[in-house]
């Protein structure tokens, strides 16, 4: 409930709730990227019980449609671990192109060594997506 309220708190947050019920599924953000004033960094976490029905694709779409609208922005970027294959076919199936990889580490182990693992940076620009939405 407090991550809920968190996320809610503020404009870069969107739930994801199933239309019947309301219950909440997952969410989409997009923050603002650190020295790119154009470009935005999207993000999403959904319940693995909901994985594989097209819930992120809709809800990443939309988003993305909606932060292209403004003219200030022309890049959205995104990252995921390279052994995140779900991840990683969602930004390309939403024409997001790799863009870089790096090594990188969110967690420790037991005996505190750093979890390290390859990541990959994803990117689309506004023209990009403007294009695949007519292919």
């Amino acid at each position: 409930k407090k991550i809920t309220e968190w996320l809610a708190s503020g404009d870069n947050y969107r739930a994801v709730c199933l239309k019947d019920t309301g219950q909440l599924i997952g969410f989409v953000s997009l923050n603002d990227e650190d020295g790119q004033p154009q470009t935005l960094n999207l993000g999403y976490i959904f319940n693995f019980d909901y994985h594989g029905q097209g819930f992120a694709t809709e809800a990443c779409r939309a988003i993305i449609s909606n932060a292209f609208e403004r003219p200030s922005i022309q890049t959205i970027i995104a990252g995921t671990a390279a052994a995140n294959f779900p991840s990683r076919h969602l930004l390309e199936k939403l024409g997001f192109k790799k863009k870089a990889e790096k090594l990188g580490a969110l967690n420790t182990t037991e005996d505190g060594q750093p979890f390290e693992f390859l990541g990959y940076t994803y990117a689309i620009s506004k023209e990009e997506w403007e294009v695949g939405k007519r292919s």
